[in-house]
């Protein structure tokens, strides 16, 4: 199932430019496993019964999803997903959504005459890959995007996000999520000391 969000990056994808661009992401292929596995997620709460093991999953799921992709806290992807980002035009530079990229998978946009075109990657160049911040792509020096119309889906970026493995420090603070989840289901319990200190450099700050 798709999913799709509108999506707006405060500087990136209008450097440059005297307008804005508006744009929007689709979840194509979401991540093939959690960050945490139930097993690992028992040990750290030190559950010994199999018969919560359907509740913990959930718990691990809702954990990463406090952090994960355009709607979490960072504005990363943890785990290798593929997404389409879908502007209304070409920017002077495109700025790539939840860091790390891995790999730019295509670039399309609509000719004036309506049809779907796929860009030479040999025609721009890719910075930032599996890097912190957003990756950048922008024209080679020379030349220039290609005039298009513009539109709801002028353009379109296919791009694979997120960490192979996520890094341990993430790890650590989803389980410690869903530890307080799993001992709060019979009252209120606090988030547990240390999480933020975990999660902080990871996030994404705008200047």
């Amino acid at each position: 199932m798709l999913a799709t969000v509108p999506w707006h990056d405060g500087a990136g994808l209008r450097a440059g430019a005297p307008y804005e661009v508006a744009s929007m992401l689709t979840l194509i292929t979401p991540p093939a496993s959690l960050p945490v596995t139930v097993q690992e997620a028992k040990a750290f709460c030190r559950v010994t019964i199999d018969e919560d093991d359907a509740q913990i999953e959930a718990m691990i799921g809702a954990a990463t999803a406090a952090l994960d992709g355009p709607e979490g806290l960072f504005g990363r992807a943890l785990m290798t997903q593929t997404w389409r980002l879908t502007l209304d035009r070409f920017p002077p530079m495109i700025s790539v959504p939840m860091p790390p990229c891995q790999a730019i998978t295509s670039i399309s946009y609509r000719h004036a005459s309506g049809t779907v075109l796929v860009l030479d990657p040999d025609s721009y160049e890719v910075t930032g890959l599996g890097g912190h911040i957003a990756a950048k792509i922008r024209p080679l020096r020379g030349l220039s995007w290609p005039y298009g119309r513009h539109g709801e889906d002028a353009v379109q970026v296919e791009f694979v996000a997120g960490w192979a493995t996520a890094p341990e420090r993430l790890r650590q603070a989803i389980l410690m999520h869903v530890s307080q989840m799993y001992d709060g289901r019979e009252g209120a319990a606090g988030m547990t000391a240390g999480y933020d200190d975990l999660v902080r450099s990871y996030r994404l700050w705008s200047f």
